[in-house]
């Protein structure tokens, strides 16, 4: 009896060692793991429209973390107001946030099913509040909090529809993963250049 049992385990042995643990159709499990790898040349048409969509993604990433870096200030230095109200004002960024995320995608799923077209979409709002914040920086400050606030939700929106789901769309070319953190990265390189950039022109400006 334990003659048997250790001859069938030599042959199961024998059999993983030459690849009968593979799929149905007889391919080792080496082969459909180098198949699944295997990466896919992107077609040369992409590389304008990806670069159009790193550079939306890097824009958003100024608009929506140099306003929430520095709106404190902005309404502390402009409008004379204490520090903790100032601060205080801040509690609207992340709520506009919440709301026009779940906006951008209930506009996707029931309006605009094509990711750019709603990411363009959402954009505009957020450009146009931009626009009349620089139009009118010592306006009022309720109406520069509410401005701030709607940037910083639009941005948020592109954010989660660029980021999130344009992605997917390269899984038959097995890039999911790089194209990613590719465009990921693209959000943080503009915040960076906001936290930076935005200081050093108030500085030149006085």
């Amino acid at each position: 009896m334990q003659k048997g049992s250790a001859g069938s385990f030599t042959k199961a042995t024998a059999g993983a060692s030459r690849g009968d643990t593979g799929t149905e159709n007889g391919t080792s499990l080496e082969e459909n793991t180098s198949a699944l790898q295997k990466t896919i040349p992107l077609p040369e048409k992409t590389a304008p429209m990806l670069a159009i969509i790193m550079l939306a993604i890097m824009m958003q990433g100024i608009l929506r973390d140099g306003i929430t870096t520095w709106m404190p200030s902005y309404i502390s230095e402009t409008f004379h107001l204490a520090s903790s109200v100032s601060i205080l004002t801040g509690i609207a960024l992340p709520l506009f946030g919440i709301v026009c995320s779940q906006i951008a995608s209930l506009i996707n799923r029931k309006l605009i099913h094509n990711e750019l077209r709603c990411g363009m979409a959402i954009f505009a709002p957020g450009f146009v509040a931009a626009f009349l914040l620089w139009l009118m920086p010592n306006g009022n400050a309720a109406l520069s909090v509410f401005l701030s606030a709607l940037i910083t939700g639009c941005m948020h929106g592109v954010n989660m529809i660029l980021v999130s789901m344009i992605p997917p769309f390269f899984k038959k070319f097995n890039r999911v993963g790089f194209i990613s953190g590719l465009v990921n990265s693209c959000t943080y390189v503009g915040s960076a250049i906001s936290s930076y950039g935005i200081a050093w022109i108030a500085d030149k400006n006085g």
